[in-house]
């Protein structure tokens, strides 16, 4: 376990590379259902997106709601960056995968509800700040990853950079530190 998280606190500050020789090491342990959600998105962190993929395809088919639910997310935000010349046809990809969704938590599922092109970015923040019984941890950890999936639906769905520097600027100093999204928060706004 504190490989584990060795390597949760390497992706947390930006050293992914030496993240992944941890998580590779530990990929058919004893622990390796514990490790296989942030070793997923350190695949994003290094840009590995078709592995990535297959590692989030994966989970999406797990028994943990939690990560299936996460992993869902994943897939979406995954399908908007690839993107495809034509928006419309992006547009309709995404409705068709978020179409028959449904996740436990209600900030996750406006997010889906979001790439289907049925709610808003304020509708996924509405969620966050209504979370019933989270801790103040939950509610960071969960507008982290609302933020996240947010400014990528506006960056790579909408072609909309200047909304998602700009909701990316507006979260900056509400987000938690320990949550995976960050450092990629961190990569998207340098992009932007």
């Amino acid at each position: 376990m504190s490989l584990f998280q060795q390597a949760v606190s390497n992706d947390l500050v930006g050293q992914h590379a030496e993240a992944r020789k941890i998580y590779d090491a530990l990929k058919n342990s004893d622990i390796s259902a514990n490790i296989a959600v942030p070793s997923a998105v350190n695949l994003v962190a290094l840009d590995r997106f078709s592995e990535a993929r297959r590692a989030f395809n994966a989970l999406a088919k797990s028994a943990n709601t939690r990560d299936r639910d996460y992993a869902r997310l994943w897939q979406l935000w995954l399908t908007a960056r690839r993107g495809t010349a034509n928006p419309q046809q992006l547009e309709k990809s995404l409705r068709a995968m978020a179409g028959g969704l449904q996740a436990t938590a209600s900030y996750q599922q406006e997010i889906i509800n979001l790439y289907a092109g049925k709610s808003s970015v304020d509708a996924v923040f509405a969620a966050v700040s209504a979370m019933p019984d989270a801790s103040e941890l939950q509610r960071t950890d969960a507008l982290t990853e609302a933020t996240f999936f947010t400014s990528g639906y506006l960056r790579y769905v909408k072609h909309d950079s200047p909304a998602a520097k700009d909701l990316l600027q507006k979260k900056s100093h509400q987000l938690s530190s320990v949550s995976l999204e960050l450092p990629l928060i961190t990569r998207e706004k340098a992009a932007l």
